[in-house]
Protein backbone atom coordinates (compact mmCIF):
# COMPACT_ATOMS: atom_id res chain seq x y z
CA UNK A 1 0.00 0.00 0.00
CA UNK A 2 1.34 3.41 -0.94
CA UNK A 3 0.08 4.83 2.35
CA UNK A 4 2.45 2.47 4.16
CA UNK A 5 5.46 3.35 1.96
CA UNK A 6 5.22 -0.06 0.25
CA UNK A 7 6.39 -1.97 3.31
CA UNK A 8 6.39 -5.73 2.78
CA UNK A 9 3.76 -7.95 4.34
CA UNK A 10 4.83 -11.49 5.31
CA UNK A 11 1.79 -13.69 4.66
CA UNK A 12 3.00 -17.29 4.90
CA UNK A 13 6.39 -18.73 5.87
CA UNK A 14 5.52 -22.42 5.52
CA UNK A 15 5.33 -22.63 1.71
CA UNK A 16 8.04 -23.85 -0.69
CA UNK A 17 6.92 -22.22 -3.95
CA UNK A 18 8.06 -23.68 -7.29
CA UNK A 19 5.77 -21.98 -9.77
CA UNK A 20 3.32 -19.09 -9.91
CA UNK A 21 0.61 -17.85 -12.25
CA UNK A 22 -1.13 -14.48 -12.03
CA UNK A 23 -4.77 -14.12 -13.11
CA UNK A 24 -4.95 -10.35 -13.60
CA UNK A 25 -8.62 -10.45 -14.58
CA UNK A 26 -9.71 -11.71 -11.16
CA UNK A 27 -6.76 -10.51 -9.10
CA UNK A 28 -5.69 -14.04 -8.13
CA UNK A 29 -2.18 -15.40 -7.62
CA UNK A 30 -1.92 -19.21 -8.07
CA UNK A 31 1.15 -20.92 -6.63
CA UNK A 32 2.43 -24.46 -7.07
CA UNK A 33 4.05 -25.66 -3.85
CA UNK A 34 6.10 -28.53 -2.52
CA UNK A 35 3.76 -30.55 -0.33
CA UNK A 36 0.87 -28.05 0.05
CA UNK A 37 -0.70 -28.48 -3.38
CA UNK A 38 -1.90 -25.45 -5.32
CA UNK A 39 -2.40 -22.33 -3.18
CA UNK A 40 -4.72 -19.50 -4.21
CA UNK A 41 -4.06 -15.97 -2.95
CA UNK A 42 -6.52 -13.11 -3.46
CA UNK A 43 -6.51 -9.48 -2.35
CA UNK A 44 -7.77 -8.95 1.15
CA UNK A 45 -11.39 -7.85 1.38
CA UNK A 46 -11.55 -4.46 3.08
CA UNK A 47 -14.23 -4.13 5.73
CA UNK A 48 -13.55 -0.51 6.63
CA UNK A 49 -12.23 2.83 5.49
CA UNK A 50 -9.69 4.41 7.83
CA UNK A 51 -9.37 8.18 8.24
CA UNK A 52 -6.06 8.63 10.05
CA UNK A 53 -5.83 12.13 11.50
CA UNK A 54 -2.04 12.07 11.85
CA UNK A 55 -1.80 11.52 8.08
CA UNK A 56 -4.02 14.54 7.48
CA UNK A 57 -1.92 16.78 9.74
CA UNK A 58 1.17 16.18 11.84
CA UNK A 59 -0.17 18.82 14.26
CA UNK A 60 -3.15 16.69 15.31
CA UNK A 61 -2.24 14.26 18.09
CA UNK A 62 -5.44 13.98 20.14
CA UNK A 63 -7.48 10.77 20.29
CA UNK A 64 -10.80 10.64 18.44
CA UNK A 65 -13.66 10.95 20.95
CA UNK A 66 -16.98 12.51 19.82
CA UNK A 67 -18.24 11.59 16.33
CA UNK A 68 -21.19 12.92 14.30
CA UNK A 69 -22.35 13.27 10.69
CA UNK A 70 -24.84 15.80 9.31
CA UNK A 71 -27.32 15.81 6.45
CA UNK A 72 -24.78 17.56 4.21
CA UNK A 73 -22.42 14.56 4.25
CA UNK A 74 -19.98 16.20 6.68
CA UNK A 75 -18.11 14.18 9.28
CA UNK A 76 -17.45 15.99 12.56
CA UNK A 77 -14.71 14.59 14.78
CA UNK A 78 -14.18 15.63 18.40
CA UNK A 79 -10.64 15.06 19.62
CA UNK A 80 -9.03 14.87 23.03
CA UNK A 81 -7.05 18.08 22.84
CA UNK A 82 -7.31 19.39 19.27
CA UNK A 83 -10.90 20.58 19.40
CA UNK A 84 -13.38 19.84 16.62
CA UNK A 85 -12.41 18.76 13.10
CA UNK A 86 -14.71 19.20 10.11
CA UNK A 87 -14.36 16.78 7.15
CA UNK A 88 -16.72 17.69 4.26
CA UNK A 89 -17.96 14.92 1.92
CA UNK A 90 -16.24 12.26 4.01
CA UNK A 91 -17.39 9.44 1.69
CA UNK A 92 -15.45 10.93 -1.21
CA UNK A 93 -11.71 11.30 -1.57
CA UNK A 94 -10.50 13.61 1.19
CA UNK A 95 -9.27 17.03 0.04
CA UNK A 96 -7.00 18.31 2.82
CA UNK A 97 -7.59 21.91 1.74
CA UNK A 98 -11.27 21.68 2.77
CA UNK A 99 -10.64 20.42 6.33
CA UNK A 100 -11.07 22.79 9.28
CA UNK A 101 -10.35 22.83 13.01
CA UNK A 102 -12.62 24.61 15.52
CA UNK A 103 -12.09 25.55 19.14
CA UNK A 104 -13.54 28.24 21.45
CA UNK A 105 -10.70 30.45 20.18
CA UNK A 106 -11.75 30.31 16.52
CA UNK A 107 -11.44 28.39 13.27
CA UNK A 108 -8.36 27.34 11.25
CA UNK A 109 -7.68 25.43 8.07
CA UNK A 110 -6.27 22.06 9.10
CA UNK A 111 -3.20 22.66 6.92
CA UNK A 112 -2.41 25.81 8.97
CA UNK A 113 -3.33 24.41 12.39
CA UNK A 114 -0.83 24.29 15.26
CA UNK A 115 -2.07 23.26 18.71
CA UNK A 116 0.33 25.33 20.79
CA UNK A 117 -0.23 25.45 24.57
CA UNK A 118 -4.03 25.22 24.38
CA UNK A 119 -5.86 21.95 25.11
CA UNK A 120 -9.46 21.59 23.92
CA UNK A 121 -10.95 18.11 24.48
CA UNK A 122 -14.29 17.36 22.81
CA UNK A 123 -16.00 14.27 24.26
CA UNK A 124 -19.51 14.51 22.88
CA UNK A 125 -21.33 15.78 19.77
CA UNK A 126 -25.13 15.76 19.89
CA UNK A 127 -27.43 17.20 17.22
CA UNK A 128 -30.04 19.59 18.59
CA UNK A 129 -33.65 18.43 18.43
CA UNK A 130 -34.50 21.42 16.21
CA UNK A 131 -32.38 22.61 13.29
CA UNK A 132 -28.90 21.54 12.21
CA UNK A 133 -26.82 22.99 15.05
CA UNK A 134 -25.32 20.57 17.56
CA UNK A 135 -24.18 20.55 21.17
CA UNK A 136 -20.52 20.05 22.04
CA UNK A 137 -19.45 18.43 25.30
CA UNK A 138 -16.10 19.72 26.58
CA UNK A 139 -14.28 19.76 29.92
CA UNK A 140 -15.12 22.94 31.76
CA UNK A 141 -18.19 24.46 33.39
CA UNK A 142 -19.37 26.00 30.11
CA UNK A 143 -21.78 24.85 27.40
CA UNK A 144 -20.97 25.14 23.70
CA UNK A 145 -22.75 24.46 20.45
CA UNK A 146 -21.80 24.72 16.78
CA UNK A 147 -23.76 27.23 14.70
CA UNK A 148 -24.03 26.56 10.96
CA UNK A 149 -25.12 30.13 10.35
CA UNK A 150 -22.05 31.59 12.09
CA UNK A 151 -19.74 28.65 11.22
CA UNK A 152 -18.18 28.68 14.67
CA UNK A 153 -18.45 27.37 18.21
CA UNK A 154 -20.87 29.44 20.29
CA UNK A 155 -20.57 29.63 24.04
CA UNK A 156 -23.88 29.60 25.91
CA UNK A 157 -24.07 32.54 28.32
CA UNK A 158 -23.43 31.87 31.99
CA UNK A 159 -21.85 28.88 33.69
CA UNK A 160 -22.97 25.77 35.55
CA UNK A 161 -20.08 26.34 38.00
CA UNK A 162 -19.20 22.67 38.39
CA UNK A 163 -15.96 21.45 36.77
CA UNK A 164 -17.00 18.56 34.57
CA UNK A 165 -16.37 16.59 31.41
CA UNK A 166 -19.66 16.42 29.48
CA UNK A 167 -20.18 12.90 28.06
CA UNK A 168 -23.92 12.89 27.46
CA UNK A 169 -26.82 15.30 26.90
CA UNK A 170 -30.60 14.97 26.61
CA UNK A 171 -32.96 17.76 25.54
CA UNK A 172 -36.18 17.44 27.53
CA UNK A 173 -37.48 20.39 25.52
CA UNK A 174 -35.98 23.39 23.73
CA UNK A 175 -34.99 25.07 27.00
CA UNK A 176 -34.27 22.19 29.42
CA UNK A 177 -31.11 20.09 29.14
CA UNK A 178 -29.95 17.11 31.18
CA UNK A 179 -26.17 17.00 31.18
CA UNK A 180 -24.25 13.83 32.08
CA UNK A 181 -20.73 14.49 33.32
CA UNK A 182 -17.59 12.76 34.48
CA UNK A 183 -16.79 14.61 37.68
CA UNK A 184 -20.01 16.34 38.73
CA UNK A 185 -22.69 13.73 38.05
CA UNK A 186 -26.08 14.64 36.55
CA UNK A 187 -27.00 18.30 36.05
CA UNK A 188 -30.29 19.84 34.91
CA UNK A 189 -29.82 23.10 32.99
CA UNK A 190 -32.63 25.55 32.20
CA UNK A 191 -31.90 27.97 29.36
CA UNK A 192 -33.17 31.48 28.73
CA UNK A 193 -33.76 31.58 24.96
CA UNK A 194 -35.05 35.15 24.77
CA UNK A 195 -31.59 36.30 23.61
CA UNK A 196 -29.89 35.65 20.29
CA UNK A 197 -27.42 33.41 22.14
CA UNK A 198 -29.08 31.29 24.87
CA UNK A 199 -28.10 31.87 28.46
CA UNK A 200 -28.14 29.55 31.46
CA UNK A 201 -31.02 30.74 33.65
CA UNK A 202 -30.55 28.19 36.40
CA UNK A 203 -29.16 24.72 37.01
CA UNK A 204 -29.47 21.94 39.53
CA UNK A 205 -27.06 19.13 40.34
CA UNK A 206 -28.68 15.83 41.35
CA UNK A 207 -26.79 13.76 43.87
CA UNK A 208 -27.04 9.98 43.72
CA UNK A 209 -25.58 7.61 46.30
CA UNK A 210 -24.73 3.91 46.49
CA UNK A 211 -23.39 2.29 49.66
CA UNK A 212 -22.92 5.77 51.19
CA UNK A 213 -20.73 6.79 48.26
CA UNK A 214 -21.75 9.62 45.96
CA UNK A 215 -21.81 8.83 42.23
CA UNK A 216 -20.27 11.70 40.27
CA UNK A 217 -18.60 9.95 37.32
CA UNK A 218 -20.87 9.00 34.42
CA UNK A 219 -19.40 7.94 31.10
CA UNK A 220 -22.52 7.31 29.03
CA UNK A 221 -26.26 7.89 28.63
CA UNK A 222 -29.22 6.04 27.12
CA UNK A 223 -32.70 7.61 27.14
CA UNK A 224 -35.63 5.20 27.47
CA UNK A 225 -38.82 6.80 26.21
CA UNK A 226 -38.94 10.50 27.10
CA UNK A 227 -38.48 10.43 30.85
CA UNK A 228 -36.08 7.68 31.95
CA UNK A 229 -32.33 8.25 31.84
CA UNK A 230 -30.00 5.27 32.13
CA UNK A 231 -26.53 6.38 33.21
CA UNK A 232 -23.36 4.33 33.01
CA UNK A 233 -21.28 4.89 36.15
CA UNK A 234 -17.52 4.53 36.36
CA UNK A 235 -17.28 1.99 39.15
CA UNK A 236 -20.84 1.78 40.54
CA UNK A 237 -22.88 0.09 37.77
CA UNK A 238 -26.08 1.57 36.33
CA UNK A 239 -28.35 4.39 37.49
CA UNK A 240 -31.99 4.70 36.43
CA UNK A 241 -33.18 8.30 36.82
CA UNK A 242 -36.78 9.45 36.33
CA UNK A 243 -36.71 13.11 35.23
CA UNK A 244 -40.43 13.57 36.01
CA UNK A 245 -40.32 12.35 39.60
CA UNK A 246 -36.64 13.12 40.34
CA UNK A 247 -36.25 9.54 41.59
CA UNK A 248 -33.26 7.30 41.02
CA UNK A 249 -32.25 3.68 41.52
CA UNK A 250 -28.73 2.24 41.45
CA UNK A 251 -28.07 -1.26 40.08
CA UNK A 252 -24.78 -2.97 40.92
CA UNK A 253 -24.09 -5.37 38.06
CA UNK A 254 -21.22 -6.79 40.09
CA UNK A 255 -23.61 -7.80 42.88
CA UNK A 256 -26.18 -9.24 40.47
CA UNK A 257 -23.75 -11.18 38.26
CA UNK A 258 -20.78 -11.88 40.50
CA UNK A 259 -18.49 -10.29 37.90
CA UNK A 260 -16.40 -7.10 38.10
CA UNK A 261 -18.64 -5.25 35.61
CA UNK A 262 -19.59 -2.08 37.50
CA UNK A 263 -17.06 0.09 35.63
CA UNK A 264 -19.28 1.10 32.68
CA UNK A 265 -17.78 2.66 29.54
CA UNK A 266 -20.70 2.70 27.07
CA UNK A 267 -24.41 1.93 26.56
CA UNK A 268 -26.21 0.80 23.40
CA UNK A 269 -29.97 0.51 22.86
CA UNK A 270 -31.14 -2.79 21.35
CA UNK A 271 -34.89 -2.21 21.58
CA UNK A 272 -37.31 -0.36 23.88
CA UNK A 273 -36.71 -2.65 26.85
CA UNK A 274 -33.29 -4.10 26.10
CA UNK A 275 -29.86 -2.52 26.02
CA UNK A 276 -26.21 -3.54 26.15
CA UNK A 277 -23.58 -2.31 28.58
CA UNK A 278 -19.90 -2.18 27.67
CA UNK A 279 -17.62 -2.42 30.69
CA UNK A 280 -13.92 -2.78 31.46
CA UNK A 281 -14.49 -6.51 32.10
CA UNK A 282 -16.98 -7.66 29.47
CA UNK A 283 -20.35 -7.08 27.86
CA UNK A 284 -23.65 -7.15 29.77
CA UNK A 285 -27.08 -7.65 28.19
CA UNK A 286 -29.82 -5.92 30.21
CA UNK A 287 -33.53 -6.72 29.89
CA UNK A 288 -35.84 -4.15 31.53
CA UNK A 289 -38.95 -5.26 33.41
CA UNK A 290 -40.51 -2.15 34.93
CA UNK A 291 -38.12 -0.95 37.61
CA UNK A 292 -36.35 -4.31 37.66
CA UNK A 293 -33.58 -5.44 35.35
CA UNK A 294 -32.38 -8.88 34.26
CA UNK A 295 -28.68 -8.72 33.33
CA UNK A 296 -26.66 -11.49 31.66
CA UNK A 297 -22.90 -11.57 31.21
CA UNK A 298 -20.99 -12.07 27.96
CA UNK A 299 -17.22 -12.49 28.31
CA UNK A 300 -14.37 -14.85 27.49
CA UNK A 301 -16.38 -17.92 28.49
CA UNK A 302 -18.99 -16.94 25.88
CA UNK A 303 -16.36 -16.35 23.17
CA UNK A 304 -15.67 -12.65 23.63
CA UNK A 305 -11.90 -12.49 23.15
CA UNK A 306 -11.40 -8.92 24.40
CA UNK A 307 -13.41 -7.83 27.42
CA UNK A 308 -12.67 -4.09 27.70
CA UNK A 309 -15.51 -2.66 25.59
CA UNK A 310 -15.03 1.04 24.84
CA UNK A 311 -17.89 1.54 22.36
CA UNK A 312 -20.90 -0.29 20.86
CA UNK A 313 -23.05 0.41 17.79
CA UNK A 314 -25.87 -1.70 16.35
CA UNK A 315 -26.33 -2.12 12.60
CA UNK A 316 -29.55 -2.61 10.63
CA UNK A 317 -29.34 -6.40 11.00
CA UNK A 318 -29.16 -6.20 14.80
CA UNK A 319 -25.45 -7.05 14.90
CA UNK A 320 -23.34 -5.28 17.54
CA UNK A 321 -19.95 -3.83 16.57
CA UNK A 322 -17.70 -3.19 19.54
CA UNK A 323 -14.47 -1.21 19.80
CA UNK A 324 -12.20 -2.81 22.41
CA UNK A 325 -8.68 -2.32 23.69
CA UNK A 326 -7.55 -5.04 21.26
CA UNK A 327 -9.50 -4.90 18.03
CA UNK A 328 -13.08 -4.61 16.83
CA UNK A 329 -15.60 -7.34 17.66
CA UNK A 330 -18.63 -8.31 15.61
CA UNK A 331 -21.23 -9.91 17.91
CA UNK A 332 -24.61 -11.47 17.08
CA UNK A 333 -26.90 -11.30 20.16
CA UNK A 334 -29.25 -13.91 18.64
CA UNK A 335 -26.74 -16.68 17.91
CA UNK A 336 -24.13 -15.58 20.45
CA UNK A 337 -21.42 -15.82 17.82
CA UNK A 338 -18.57 -13.30 17.68
CA UNK A 339 -15.58 -12.51 15.49
CA UNK A 340 -12.64 -10.25 16.29
CA UNK A 341 -10.89 -8.05 13.72
CA UNK A 342 -7.43 -7.10 14.93
CA UNK A 343 -5.40 -5.33 12.24
CA UNK A 344 -7.36 -7.35 9.67
CA UNK A 345 -9.91 -6.68 6.93
CA UNK A 346 -8.30 -3.28 6.36
CA UNK A 347 -8.54 -2.08 9.98
CA UNK A 348 -5.42 -0.06 10.79
CA UNK A 349 -6.32 0.65 14.43
CA UNK A 350 -5.86 -1.83 17.27
CA UNK A 351 -7.10 0.11 20.30
CA UNK A 352 -10.33 2.10 20.43
CA UNK A 353 -11.30 5.05 22.64
CA UNK A 354 -14.14 5.84 25.03
CA UNK A 355 -16.95 7.99 23.54
CA UNK A 356 -15.87 7.17 19.98
CA UNK A 357 -18.79 5.16 18.62
CA UNK A 358 -21.58 6.40 16.35
CA UNK A 359 -24.16 5.26 13.81
CA UNK A 360 -25.16 7.74 11.12
CA UNK A 361 -28.95 8.21 10.99
CA UNK A 362 -28.66 9.31 7.34
CA UNK A 363 -27.06 6.26 5.72
CA UNK A 364 -26.36 3.74 8.49
CA UNK A 365 -22.57 4.13 8.39
CA UNK A 366 -20.89 2.91 11.57
CA UNK A 367 -17.98 4.75 13.17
Amino acid sequence: MASQQYTEDLIRVDLRIFSAYTDNQQGILWMGTDGAGVVKFTKRDALVTNLMLNRMSSSVSGQVRGIMTDRYGTLWVGTKGDGLIRIPDYQKEIDLKTLSVYSPKGKWALTDYVRGPNFYPVFMLKKKAQGDDFWIGMSDSLLYYYSYQSDKLIRVGGSIRYPAEIHGLYEENDSVLWVVTLGSGLIKVVLDKSHEIPEIKRFRRFRCFAEQKELVEYSSLWVQGDSILWLGSRGQGLVRFDIRKYEYQVYSLRTMLGKAVDDVLCLCEYDNNHFFVGTTAGLVSVEINGRNIVPSYIGREQGLVNEMVHGIVKDDAGILWMGTNKGMIKYDPVSGGSYTYYYSKGIEIGEFSDDSYYRSPYNGDLF
